[in-house]
């Protein structure tokens, strides 16, 4: 049986929290799944939050300060100044703390599939994993969710396939990077 994990934003309701519900209860039969949230804010309620659980050091980066309770918000503070020197500084935090949370997880799990199931954050923390599988899943109008001014192409290059919602997303982002379309397909 293989050993996947799908990385996700959050718990918040949308298309592609649903989505990765309905692929998960396909494949539970035939793969032991696991689902990383990286921010627990949200209210979904998806079939998938029970085989799900959200990195500290991830939820602490990315939740807002506010909302955070008790411990969290304690641990929290630390990481908001740091990431508000190192910004600051134009030091890639972000990179620093995907490469040590993918580190961290391969430690723990031997994943054969890694997939990043929305474009942005969650696409950027899949690539940094050395799984023999990766995949991302782009679930949006790619010109106009990512600023033209920002390349993702090294993200991408890492990925065995990268997966769109439709024939027109697929498009989108093609016009953006070409050199990606043998990896390229829809659904």
């Amino acid at each position: 049986m293989k050993k996947v994990l799908f990385i996700v934003p959050s718990k918040a309701i949308g298309g592609t929290n649903s989505s990765l519900s309905s692929l998960i209860n396909y494949l539970s039969p035939v793969c032991d799944i696991d689902v990383m949230i990286m921010c627990s804010k949200g209210e979904g309620r998806y079939d998938f939050l029970s085989k799900s659980y959200c990195d500290n050091l991830l939820n602490s980066y990315y939740s807002n300060y506010r909302e955070l309770k008790g411990r969290m918000k304690l641990t929290s503070l630390p990481l908001k100044i740091i990431k508000s020197v190192f910004l600051f500084c134009r030091i890639p935090i972000e990179k620093i703390i995907f490469r040590c949370v993918a580190k961290k997880y391969q430690r723990k799990n031997s994943y054969d599939i890694v997939v990043g199931f929305s474009e942005g954050i969650a696409m950027k923390l899949a690539s940094e994993f050395s799984a023999p599988i990766k995949y991302t899943w782009i679930h949006c109008e790619y010109d106009r969710a990512v600023d033209k001014n920002v390349s993702e192409l090294l993200y991408y290059e890492k990925f065995n396939g990268i997966i769109c919602v439709s024939n027109y997303t697929k498009s989108l982002f093609l016009n953006r990077y070409p050199s990606l379309a043998k990896t390229t397909t829809y659904i």
